[in-house]
């Protein structure tokens, strides 16, 4: 699929490259970028670690729709099981109680709030209220 791009779009595609702060977003780039100079899926596959159906993705979505759809993220995240009362309340308990697992903050978010996590998803709140380990 070699040359399917014109040279504007070349020329757009690595301006926005050089801008794009967010990893993931330069990816999609070089994937596109990458099909046009030649390479194959499965070598972007392999360069990028990204999966090949990921990569046609990208390529079709190029294709539709240029470099606003390739670049559109939709995904929101997803929203906290905890009210900032009960955030605020859980950083001061963890400030006076140094717990030494994920685990045993997990288990005491459910004993006290009824409300489950995960270990990664403790992991993700306690960088959020701004605890590292």
């Amino acid at each position: 699929m070699n040359n399917f791009l014109t040279s504007e779009q070349v020329h757009v595609l690595k301006q926005a490259h050089k801008t794009i702060k967010e990893k993931r977003l330069a990816d999609r780039i070089k994937a596109v970028l990458m099909l046009h100079f030649g390479f194959t899926y499965d070598q972007i596959s392999q360069a990028l670690l990204l999966d090949e159906v990921t990569i046609r993705r990208h390529v079709d979505k190029f294709k539709k729709e240029g470099l606003n759809g390739l670049l559109e993220c939709k995904y929101q995240g997803g929203q906290t099981n905890l009210s900032s009362f009960q955030e605020t309340e859980l950083r001061k308990y963890l400030q006076t109680n140094t717990k030494r697992t994920s685990l045993e903050i997990s288990l005491h978010i459910q004993k006290t709030y009824q409300v489950s996590f995960t270990v990664g998803g403790v992991i993700k709140l306690l960088h959020r209220l701004g605890f590292t380990y």
